[in-house]
């Protein structure tokens, strides 16, 4: 069994100093990447997100757009990208029909983030990816106070990781489990 946490915890077992990720400038060896992961996992968890727990993320191309997908799967957590480019009804729909109960968000998206606020009935936490922002957790602050030990959730293979919403022309988008 392989599952998508299982991505950076074999990568800092077997390449722990070689580099896993680079953007922007910013370089991430295996274990550099592992350890963030586990501190957000950990965070989250201390949160009080659950296994089978959905949340969604609305951001541009960011190194942590990926730790998100690495720590929702170490927590048993599903991700739900949302596409920046949507309408604030399609954005409203994608959040409540996914049940998610995290949302975050990248920069230039604080506003979104505000309008969608009321809308939106299951968020606990509201997470800030780039700057702090008013009424919201700063995803940094997170990275810091979580433990950089593997959360060791029992996650199976049949887990839901990845919920992907589909665009169409019959109607509001829908949900694909993978």
């Amino acid at each position: 069994m392989y599952t998508l946490g299982d991505i950076p915890r074999k990568g800092a077992k077997i390449f722990a100093d070689k580099t896993a990720l680079i953007f922007e400038g910013e370089r991430f060896s295996y274990q550099e990447l592992n350890e963030r992961v586990n501190r957000l996992s950990n965070a989250l968890i201390g949160l009080g997100c659950q296994k089978g727990d959905r949340l969604t993320i609305l951001s541009e191309n960011t190194f942590k757009y990926m730790e998100v997908y690495f720590a929702a799967a170490k927590a048993g957590m599903s991700v739900t990208p949302l596409n920046f480019r949507l309408s604030r009804s399609e954005l409203t729909h994608i959040v409540n029909d996914s049940e998610s109960v995290v949302f975050i968000f990248g920069d230039g998206y604080e506003k979104m983030m505000r309008e969608l606020r009321k809308d939106l009935v299951n968020i606990r936490h509201r997470i800030a990816l780039d700057n702090p922002c008013e009424d919201s957790l700063f995803y940094e602050d997170l990275i810091s106070a979580g433990s950089p030990e593997d959360p060791r959730v029992p996650v199976d293979e049949d887990d839901l990781a990845i919920l992907m919403y589909t665009g169409g022309t019959t109607g509001l988008p829908k949900g694909v489990m993978l």
